[in-house]
């Protein structure tokens, strides 16, 4: 937001210095100017706004911004007045989980151009070639994925672990079907078909367990003053073992005995482990 209020008021802006002023990386800074490439002009080190586009970003194009890197409920409102005290006083402070460290701006790059252009992508991933329809690049928890069509099924790839990567020159027409399930669907993760867990909450982790969206679908089945029940819809075992791993003592699941068995073997090599070390 800073930059583009740098550019909008007519300032020449140098990549090494905002690295410097921001405390990241010139990758970082490069990478932010991507994004308003075609309105800007490089004169050898500087970057400035083309004059037709100059005092044309407003506030829309900000919260905008601010929507697309995922920020827009953090704040009760982004207004003018909130910009304004946000940007003039260093009264807030705000502390993340962390961002993967990215540096490979070319596949960044390349990726991103496939998708806005609707190419089809040949790659290889998990040690196999892979050949997928791009539909979006989603940072999940820090972490960079291609969000792509492949075999009629979306799935997603981890970007630091694409190699090899190629833009054909064949183009495709995105489904309405899975554009649409993207946008319904608040998990990263798709599959064919998704399965049920009933998970029981302990009530002294009410309060922080409902804090922010832990779980982007459930619905409560039962509560008391002790615990809460809950069933939620899963694609990947994964998705729940992680969560319960996490929150260890104060969730269970109920179900299904597949998952128990699973979080139980988990649980049971790490110790072994554990005494491993201590032994």
């Amino acid at each position: 937001m800073q930059i583009l209020l740098k550019l909008n008021n007519g300032e020449a802006l140098c990549a090494r210095e905002l690295a410097e002023e921001f405390n990241v990386s010139v990758r970082t800074i490069q990478r932010d100017l991507k994004h308003f490439e075609s309105l800007l002009l490089k004169e050898g080190n500087l970057y400035r706004l083309e004059p037709n586009s100059l005092g044309k970003l407003n506030l829309k194009n900000l919260q905008d911004f601010v929507a697309l890197s995922g920020i827009e409920n953090l704040f009760p409102s982004i207004d003018c007045n909130f910009l304004k005290t946000a940007l003039k006083d260093p009264i807030y402070l705000v502390k993340n989980q962390g961002y993967e460290h990215w540096t490979n701006a070319q596949l960044f790059n390349t990726l991103s151009l496939a998708v806005k252009n609707h190419k089809i992508l040949t790659f290889d991933y998990a040690q196999k070639p892979r050949n997928a329809k791009p539909y979006k690049l989603v940072n999940n928890y820090g972490v960079w994925y291609l969000l792509a069509e492949e075999n009629h099924q979306l799935k997603n790839f981890t970007l630091s672990k694409i190699s090899n990567l190629a833009t054909s020159d064949e183009g495709f027409q995105p489904s309405q079907k899975l554009l649409e399930q993207i946008k319904q669907n608040r998990n990263l993760w798709f599959a064919k078909k998704e399965s049920e867990a009933i998970l029981q909450i302990n009530s002294e982790a009410f309060a922080y367990f409902f804090r922010k969206p832990i779980l982007s679908n459930y619905t409560i089945l039962e509560k008391s003053d002790e615990s809460l029940t809950l069933s939620t819809k899963f694609a990947y075992d994964d998705e729940i073992l992680h969560l319960v791993q996490q929150w260890i003592p104060y969730i269970q699941i109920l179900s299904p005995q597949s998952l128990q068995d699973k979080l139980r073997e988990n649980l049971e090599k790490y110790l072994k482990q554990i005494f491993a070390m201590k032994s």
